[in-house]
């Protein structure tokens, strides 16, 4: 089932505040590290190329990044232990982008190319998680790149590149994003589902959510590349199906819904978690 096309999971989360991420967000990571080590949809092959995540609470933006399997990594008990007691004292927002990496066969590997990419903008800091594959080389030669930065980039992190053009190119957060996903499509192979946070004037947090059919349209493929919601009292998080399958417990104690394809905006707003969508494609 796996062939060349690549493989990551990844998570995104917004909550209230600090305590009610730390209440959910052990049990959120400890899944996580389930899935890497044993995805029920790769017949138990893992992600184990890497892992990273990108916290944003108040004005702080904690990124750690790790070409470590995360089950190897001795900073993932760490962050699972001593990450929830930091939060717990903190009244405003936080925002979570987490992700396990599985990369293609001609892929780099290591700490720099595991996810969340992070990029400085005139938007402020931006952060990126992809599950996917793209088309690296016209990518690079459209972006006005030397071809040589091919061999040793992810096709992951030159996405990030063309979301930080449309930043730089557009008057608001909004519009930069839809130019974005729209101009990211012709160069979509599977997948486009991306976990972006842009930390600056307001924190922003975006999930998309693309299949493309004319390469992916064997149906095990297309229900691995989906991505669900789950809706908690003061948070919401974003998941790889992997989640759900390998934990059925989440949906105990969550509102789930499969995500339709498109772009989804969220913010907290009188403690409660709002969302925006527009479709794409």
């Amino acid at each position: 089932m796996v062939g060349c096309w690549v493989v990551c999971r990844l998570l995104i989360g917004v909550f209230s505040s600090g305590v009610v991420c730390g209440e959910l967000l052990p049990t959120l990571l400890g899944v996580l590290c389930e899935v890497a080590r044993c995805d029920p949809f790769l017949s138990g092959r893992c992600h184990g190329d890497g892992w990273g995540l990108a916290v944003v609470v108040g004005s702080e933006l904690v990124i750690y990044r790790s070409g470590r399997a995360i089950w190897c990594d001795s900073v993932f008990s760490e962050v699972v232990e001593s990450l929830p007691r930091f939060l717990r004292y903190w009244s405003s927002p936080v925002y979570l982008l987490a992700h396990v990496r599985r990369r293609g066969s001609r892929q780099p590997a290591g700490s720099l190319y595991a996810h969340p990419y992070v990029y400085g903008c005139c938007r402020g800091v931006v952060a990126l998680i992809h599950n996917g594959s793209v088309d690296k080389g016209c990518l690079v030669r459209d972006l006005g790149l030397d071809p040589s930065v091919e061999s040793y980039v992810t096709d992951s992190e030159v996405l990030g590149l063309l979301l930080c053009r449309c930043l730089e190119s557009r008057s608001d957060v909004v519009s930069a994003v839809r130019d974005f996903v729209a101009a990211s499509l012709k160069y979509v192979k599977t997948a486009l589902n991306l976990g972006i946070v842009i930390h600056g004037g307001g924190t922003k947090v975006f999930a998309v959510h693309y299949v493309n059919r004319d390469t992916c349209s064997r149906e095990e493929r297309v229900r691995y590349y989906r991505l669900y919601s789950l809706r908690y009292r003061g948070g919401l998080v974003v998941v790889s199906s992997s989640f759900l399958e390998k934990e059925p417990r989440l949906r105990d104690s969550a509102e789930v819904r499969e995500l339709e394809e498109g772009v989804y905006m969220y913010s907290v707003e009188s403690g409660e978690v709002s969302e925006f969508y527009w479709g794409i494609g």
